[in-house]
C-alpha cells in the first residue's frame, strides 16, 4: 500500500492569510500543533487543506442565502485570487496539488465553478480539472476501492475533523441522511445495483395493472351514465323536493340552524353536484355528520348533567364547609393549649428530681467513681493472673522428663523454666484482697522441686564417677587381654610351624635324644611331637584370669546402669507428681480469673446502671429546662412553682368554656377538618366557584337551561336523521340504481384484482428492499467490526461516568428509510440507553463523534493520505476528558498494543494556552513540531515556527 503525507503547503491571499504563508510539515512527522487565539487564523490553515482537495468548505455547504452574495474564499479586500498550494510526498515522488480561485467577480467567489485546480507530478507533467482528480484518485485511493471511491468526496470523512461536522454529525444529520453517509464512506452504496435486474418485473406487472385500470375506466363511464339518467328521469320524490341536491341543501339549512344554538361547526357546502352516486355520496356524508353532531351533543349534555350534580353537591355542603372552619379555629386555640398544659403537668410531676437535681448528680457521680476504681484494681489484678496463668501454662508446655541418653540437657531445660516461671511470678504485686492466690505464688515459688534436681544431679554425677571408673578399668583389661591373645597366637603359629617341620622330616620315630635350639635342654626326638602338641592344644592360665576379671567388671558396669535408670525413672515420677502440682494451680489460677471476671462484668453493670439513670436524670432535667425555655417561665424554683400552677387554672378555665361544644381535641381531628375542608375548596374550584356565594346557585340554573336547549337539538337532529335513512330506503328501490350498484360492485372486483397485482409489485418491492438490507448487514458488520475501537477511544477520553459505550444501531423509520443513530449506553446494563443528541452536553457529543471519526480515520484502508487534521478537538472538554484524548493521540505513535500502530500523520489546533504547553509535554518524545499563531494584522497570521 503506497503511503502518502503533505510534506509543504502554501497559502496566498485565501480567507485570512493576505501574505503568502509557506509551511513546512517535514518537521512533525508525527505530530503538527497549531496554537493560538482564535481569530488568528487556525481555522482557515484547515479550511485552505480542504478547499484544495474538495474545492468546498463543508461548514459553508448548507443553503444560505447570504452565501451566494458573499465573498469569502479570496482575502478581502480583493486584492488578488486566492490560492492554495499542497505538497503530497510519497516515498519515491511527489505531488503538487494547486487550486486557484476563479469567477470571482460574481455576487460569491464561493461554489460550482469557482476555483480551477492542477495537479503536477513529480515529471513535471501537469493535469487539470477532473483529470487531475482522476489522477489525485489514483494517488491516494487505494487499488482495491480505485473506481468506487472519488477522493475528494471522502476526503473529509476520513482526514479532516472540525467543530462544525462534530456537531453536523451528531445533530446535524438526520437518521436516513447519516445512514447514507456511513455507506458511502463504508462503499456499501454499490451493491444496490443489483436491484436493478428486477426493475423490469415491475415494469411488467405495472402494464398489466394499466389494463385492469382500463376496464375500471370503461365502467366508470357506464356508472356516470346510469348517474345522469337517474338524475333526467326524476323518477324519485326526496322528501317532497324534486330534486336530490334540493333535498340535500334543505337538510344542510336545517342542520344549520339547530347546530347554530349550541355553537357547533355550520355545513359550508354548496352542492353543484348533479349525480346520484355523488350526490347520494354527499348524503351519506351529510346523515354521518347529524349523526357525529347527536353524539356529540350528548357527550356535552351528559358532560353539562354531571357538572349540575357536582355543583349542586358542592352546594349542598355549604353547611358542613362552615361548621369545620369553625371546627378548625377553636381546635387552633385549643391544641396549643393542650400541648403546654401537657408540658406544665410535666414539670409538676418531675418538681422533686428537678429541684433535688444537683444532689442526686453528686451521689451518683461519686458512686460511679468508686465502682470505677474497683474496676480498675480488678482489671489489673485479673491481667495479672491471666499473666500468671500463661507462665503456668508455658511451663506445663515444657515436656517435664528426663531420658536416659541425654539426660543433662533434659535437666537443663527443666531448670530453665522452672528459673523463667518463679522469676516471673516474683513480680507480680496481687492485691491484698487475692489471700489465697498469694499463698499460692508462695507454693509456687517455695516448692521443693529444686531440692529434688539438685539431690538428682548429686546421685546422677556419683552414679557417673563410679561408671566411669569401672568403664575404665574394663577398658584396661580389655587392652589387655587382646594383647596376650595377639602374643599366645603369634607362639602357637611357631609351635605349629616346627610340629609341621618335624612331621614333614619324619623325625617323630627318632628315640635319639638331642639339644633344643632354644633351651639347650636335653630331650628324645620323638617325645618332642608330644610336647608341641600338648602346648598347641593348652590354653594361657592368665589370659583365662583376665577374662574372668573383665566379665566381673561388665556385671558392675550392668549393675550401675540400672541403678541409673532406676534412679532416672524415680526421678521422673517426681516430675509427673510437680507436673500434676502445677496443673491444679493452673485451674485455681483459672477459677481465680473466671470468678474475678465475673464480678468484673457485675461492677460494669452496676456502673453502667447508674450511668443511664444519671443520663435519664439529665434528660429529665433538660426537658424541664426545654419547657421552662420554650414557655418562657421564670428561672426561679418558688415562682416557677407558683406560676406554672397559676397557668394550669388558666387553662383549665379556657378549656372548659369550649367543652359544651363537644369537640375532641388532637391533632388528629384538626387534620381531618382540614381535609375536608381542602376536599370541599378543591371540588368548590373544579365548578369555577371561589366561595359558597349565591353566584353558584345561578350557575346550577343557567346550566340547567343549557341541558334543556341540548335536549331540543338532540331532537331535531333525530328527526333530521330520519328523514335521510328514509331517503336511502327510497333510492335504493329504484331499478336504475340498483343497476348502478351492480356497475360499482364490478368495479370494485376490478378494483381489488388491481390491489392483488399491486401486492405482487410490492413483493418486487421487498426483493428489491431486501438488496438495501444486504447493504444494512454489511454496513452493520463493518461498524462491528470498528464498534471494539470505536468504544476503547470513547473509554479512553471518559466522557461521561455513567453512559461509558458506544452503540452504532442500523434501523428503518417510519417511511421505510435505513437509519444510523447513535446510543451511548452502560457497561453492565445495555437495555439503559440514551440518544446523545438529546442528553449529552457539547463537549459530551464532541467526544462521541471524534470517537466514531478516529476508528473509522484509523481503520479505513480506502484512502493512501496518511494525514488526519484535527481543527481544535478539545473545545468544551473538561480537564480529564483532555489529558484522556492527549493521551489516546500519542498511543496512535507510540503504543502499539492500542490496537496496533496506525503510522499517521497528525495536524491538530488548540486555541487554549494550557492545552498546548500539555500537548508539549505529553508529545515530547515524538517527532512533533509547533506552529505558534502569536498575532494576526493586515497581513494575515504572525506565525512562529
Amino acid at each position: 500500500m503506497r503511503e502518502v503525507i503533505i510534506s509543504r503547503m502554501s497559502i496566498d491571499h485565501f480567507r485570512g492569510y493576505r501574505n503568502k504563508q509557506i509551511f513546512d510539515l517535514t518537521k512533525g512527522s508525527n505530530f503538527t500543533v497549531l496554537s493560538g487565539s482564535n481569530g488568528y487564523g487556525k481555522t482557515s490553515f484547515f479550511d485552505a487543506i480542504e478547499w484544495v482537495f474538495t474545492g468546498k468548505l463543508f461548514r459553508y455547504e448548507e443553503p444560505n442565502e447570504e452565501k451566494s452574495k458573499s465573498h469569502f474564499i479570496n482575502y478581502q479586500p480583493f486584492e488578488k485570487p486566492a490560492e492554495v498550494k499542497v505538497e503530497l510526498q510519497t516515498r519515491s515522488a511527489t505531488f503538487i496539488l494547486t487550486r486557484q480561485a476563479v469567477n470571482f467577480d460574481g455576487a460569491s467567489d464561493y461554489g460550482p465553478n469557482k476555483s480551477f485546480l492542477s495537479l503536477t507530478s513529480s515529471d513535471g507533467k501537469r493535469y487539470y480539472e477532473q483529470e487531475a482528480v482522476d489522477k489525485l484518485n489514483d494517488l491516494l485511493i487505494s487499488e482495491e476501492w480505485r473506481d468506487k471511491l472519488d477522493f475528494p468526496s471522502v476526503f473529509t470523512q476520513f482526514h479532516l475533523l472540525t467543530q462544525d461536522k462534530l456537531k453536523h454529525f451528531i445533530q446535524g444529520l438526520k437518521g436516513p441522511a447519516r445512514y447514507n453517509q456511513i455507506s458511502n464512506l463504508l462503499g456499501t452504496s454499490r451493491f444496490k445495483e443489483y436491484g436493478l435486474t428486477y426493475k423490469q418485473i415491475k415494469n411488467d406487472i405495472s402494464q398489466k395493472m394499466e389494463k385492469i385500470e382500463k376496464v375500471i375506466s370503461d365502467t366508470t363511464t357506464k356508472i356516470n351514465f346510469l348517474n345522469n339518467r337517474i338524475n333526467t328521469d326524476q323518477l324519485t320524490n326526496f322528501d317532497g323536493h324534486s330534486k336530490f341536491e334540493l333535498f340535500l341543501q334543505s337538510s344542510i339549512e336545517n342542520y344549520n340552524y339547530n347546530i347554530n344554538q349550541v355553537n357547533l361547526d355550520k355545513i359550508n357546502w354548496n352542492i353543484n353536484a348533479n349525480d346520484v352516486s355523488t350526490l347520494n355520496e354527499l348524503s351519506k356524508q351529510i346523515s354521518s355528520r347529524v349523526l357525529t353532531s347527536i353524539n356529540d351533543l350528548n357527550i356535552r349534555k351528559n358532560k353539562i348533567s354531571n357538572e349540575i350534580r357536582n355543583a349542586e353537591e358542592v352546594y349542598s355542603n355549604k353547611d358542613l364547609f362552615y361548621l369545620n372552619q369553625k371546627k378548625v379555629e377553636i381546635l387552633e386555640i385549643l391544641i396549643p393549649l393542650q400541648i403546654e398544659e401537657r408540658n406544665l403537668e410535666s414539670i409538676i410531676r418531675n418538681w422533686n428530681s428537678y429541684a433535688d437535681y444537683s444532689n442526686q448528680e453528686t451521689e451518683i457521680n461519686t458512686r460511679i467513681s468508686t465502682y470505677t476504681s474497683q474496676i480498675e484494681q480488678y482489671s489489673s489484678d485479673i491481667d495479672k493472673l491471666k499473666g500468671i496463668s500463661n507462665l503456668i501454662s508455658e511451663f506445663m508446655a515444657s515436656p517435664l522428663k528426663v531420658n536416659n541418653i541425654n539426660f543433662q540437657n533434659s535437666i537443663q531445660k527443666i531448670e530453665s523454666s522452672l528459673i523463667k516461671l518463679q522469676n516471673s511470678i516474683g513480680i507480680y504485686n496481687i492485691s491484698p484482697k487475692i489471700i489465697n492466690f498469694h499463698d499460692l505464688l508462695l507454693s509456687l515459688q517455695n516448692n521443693n522441686i529444686e531440692e529434688s534436681i539438685e539431690k538428682f544431679t548429686s546421685e546422677i554425677e556419683s552414679i557417673n564417677k563410679q561408671k566411669q571408673e569401672v568403664s575404665n578399668e574394663l577398658s584396661n583389661i580389655k587392652l589387655l587381654i587382646n594383647s596376650m591373645l595377639d602374643t599366645e597366637e603369634d607362639y602357637k603359629n611357631v609351635l605349629n610351624l616346627t610340629r609341621d617341620y618335624i612331621l614333614k622330616q619324619h623325625l617323630h620315630n627318632d628315640k635319639t635324644e638331642t639339644d633344643c635350639p632354644v633351651c639347650n635342654s636335653t630331650f628324645q626326638k620323638d617325645l618332642l611331637l608330644n610336647i608341641l602338641n600338648e602346648k598347641i592344644s593348652s590354653n594361657n592360665p592368665q589370659i583365662i584370669e583376665n577374662i574372668k576379671i573383665q566379665e566381673n567388671l561388665e556385671q558392675k558396669v550392668k549393675v550401675i546402669e540400672d541403678k541409673f535408670t532406676k534412679l532416672i525413672n524415680s526421678f521422673n515420677e517426681q516430675l509427673i507428681n510437680y507436673n500434676e502440682f502445677y496443673r491444679e494451680k493452673y485451674t485455681i489460677t483459672s477459677e481465680l480469673v473466671n470468678k474475678f471476671e465475673k464480678e468484673l462484668f457485675s461492677l460494669r453493670n452496676q456502673k453502667d446502671e447508674l450511668r443511664n439513670k444519671l443520663k435519664n436524670l439529665q434528660e429529665q432535667q433538660d426537658e424541664i429546662r426545654k419547657i421552662i425555655d420554650l414557655l418562657r417561665l421564670p428561672d426561679n424554683s418558688n415562682e416557677l412553682l407558683q406560676y406554672v400552677n397559676q397557668r394550669l387554672k388558666e387553662i383549665k378555665n379556657i378549656t372548659n368554656s369550649y367543652k359544651d361544644l363537644d369537640i375532641e381535641v388532637s391533632q388528629e381531628t384538626l387534620d381531618k377538618c382540614k381535609i375536608l375542608i381542602n376536599n370541599l375548596e378543591q371540588k368548590l374550584s373544579n365548578s369555577g366557584f371561589g366561595n359558597f356565594d349565591p353566584e353558584l346557585k345561578m350557575y346550577i340554573a343557567r346550566q340547567t337551561e343549557e341541558v334543556k336547549l341540548l335536549v331540543d337539538v338532540i331532537s331535531n337532529l333525530e328527526l333530521l336523521s330520519d328523514k335521510f335513512t328514509k331517503q336511502q330506503e327510497t333510492l335504493n328501490n329504484n331499478k336504475d340504481y340498483l343497476e348502478l350498484q351492480n356497475l360499482k360492485q364490478t368495479l370494485n372486483e376490478h378494483n381489488s384484482k388491481y390491489q392483488e397485482e399491486k401486492k405482487i409489485l410490492i413483493q418486487v418491492d421487498n426483493i428489491m428492499d431486501a438488496v438495501d438490507k444486504l447493504v444494512e448487514e454489511m454496513n452493520n458488520q463493518i461498524l462491528h467490526d470498528n464498534e471494539e475501537l470505536i468504544n476503547n477511544i470513547y473509554k479512553r477520553i471518559y466522557p461521561h461516568p455513567f453512559f461509558t459505550n458506544i452503540k452504532l444501531e442500523l434501523t428503518t423509520n417510519n417511511q421505510g428509510n435505513n437509519t444510523l443513530q447513535i446510543k451511548c449506553f452502560k457497561d453492565d446494563n445495555s437495555q439503559l440507553e440514551v440518544n446523545p443528541t438529546f442528553t449529552f452536553s457539547t463537549a459530551q457529543m464532541n467526544v462521541v463523534a471524534i470517537s466514531i471519526f478516529l476508528a473509522l480515520a484509523l481503520r479505513q484502508q480506502c484512502t493512501n493520505l496518511r494525514t488526519i487534521l484535527l481543527d481544535d478537538p478539545i473545545q468544551s472538554m473538561d480537564d480529564i476528558n483532555i489529558l484522556s484524548f492527549i493521551d489516546i493521540l500519542r498511543s496512535m505513535s507510540s503504543d502499539h498494543s492500542f490496537s496496533g500502530s496506525f503510522n499517521k500523520q497528525m495536524i491538530l489546533s488548540t486555541h487554549d494556552e494550557k492545552i498546548y504547553r500539555l500537548l508539549n509535554k505529553k508529545l515530547r518524545f515524538l517527532n512533533t513540531q509547533q506552529l505558534r499563531y502569536i498575532d494576526y494584522n493586515s497581513s494575515g497570521p504572525v506565525i512562529s515556527y
